[in-house]
């Protein structure tokens, strides 16, 4: 590659080519250097900051990409620090069988329930706060609820949820910490069963009472007609559609709904419910037990949400 004497940059080409090219850019030149009667293929300025545009555009890129590849490694070095100090909770939690606080009578097992048997009393301990460490060194700060049959009820202090731990699972010297200390039942041991619960609207009684035994639940059913009747329409949008009611629902009710065509002629076991607790008019809502007994039945609409949920919530607590 030569300068021709403009001082533009140009490129020899074989004089083989000479009969190939007819261009204005191209042309003979006898400048030192160049090939006797060679043509030059001339760049303009254009061209030549478009090309080194391009350069400079491909290099950026690599260096982006560096610099990509260098961050996932630091986030990927960060992540795993944090896990590798900090105990992971999934694998100490035990799943034990519930029981009565006094007798120790067993009355079933429950997935992830934490309730101790009874044994001795150790409340001049307990509860203390302490940070406890696994088997590899990873803390994990609580308060220490309690302590029975080789584990311990520990209540975490960044988001306040119990557990219980099995003294195995600890480093040595909480091991013999917590060996040395007499057991202690801890009150505040049963989970919330309806923590997280989002209460869904079922149409068929047996779903409705499985819900209900599970959770312990009374069945909040109504009977409405939301495409022909206007107060069940009114009911609709400002009572079951209002946080008010979900919140209430995600608490304290399973929720069962039996719609009512215009013609207000049900079928199969609708029908059958609608005679059995005797529904003439909507909407229509009662409460039953988890058998299906009705302890409350009110026929017509409430379109305050917060009245009709506080009196709800008073009729389950005084049949409770």
């Amino acid at each position: 590659m030569t300068l021709d004497p403009k001082g533009v940059q140009a490129t020899a080409l074989p004089i083989q080519m000479e009969a190939q090219i007819c261009s204005l850019r191209c042309w003979r030149m006898p400048f030192p250097g160049a090939p006797k009667g060679a043509l030059v293929q001339m760049r303009t300025p254009v061209e030549i900051v478009v090309s080194q545009a391009f350069a400079f555009g491909n290099l950026l890129i690599t260096m982006m990409k560096t610099i990509f590849f260098l961050f996932l490694i630091g986030v990927g070095l960060v992540v795993y620090l944090i896990k590798s100090d900090h105990i992971d909770v999934k694998e100490l939690i035990l799943k034990v069988t519930e029981t009565t606080a006094e007798s120790g009578d067993s009355t079933g097992e429950t997935e992830g329930s934490t309730f101790f048997p009874s044994f001795g009393n150790s409340r001049d301990k307990f509860p203390l706060e302490r940070t406890v460490t696994d088997t590899r060194g990873r803390p994990l700060e609580g308060t220490i609820l309690g302590k029975s049959n080789g584990s311990i009820a520990m209540k975490r202090s960044s988001d306040d949820k119990e557990f219980v731990i099995v003294l195995s699972k600890l480093s040595e010297a909480d091991q013999k910490f917590f060996s040395e200390m007499a057991d202690y039942k801890p009150v505040l041991l049963k989970p919330n069963k309806m923590e997280g619960r989002v209460a869904r609207w079922n149409s068929d009684s047996n779903s409705a009472q499985k819900e209900a035994i599970k959770f312990g639940l009374p069945i909040y059913l109504v009977f409405t007609g939301t495409s022909w009747c206007p107060p069940c329409q009114s009911m609709e949008r400002l009572v079951f559609s209002s946080s008010a009611f979900r919140d209430f629902a995600n608490q304290n009710v399973v929720l069962m709904k039996i719609t009512v065509p215009g013609s207000r002629r049900l079928t199969g076991f609708d029908q059958q419910l609608s005679d059995q607790y005797g529904i003439s008019s909507y909407p229509t809502i009662l409460l039953l037990d988890d058998t299906g007994k009705e302890f409350y039945k009110h026929s017509g609409a409430s379109i305050d949400p917060e009245r009709h949920t506080t009196k709800m919530k008073k009729l389950i607590a005084s049949k409770e």
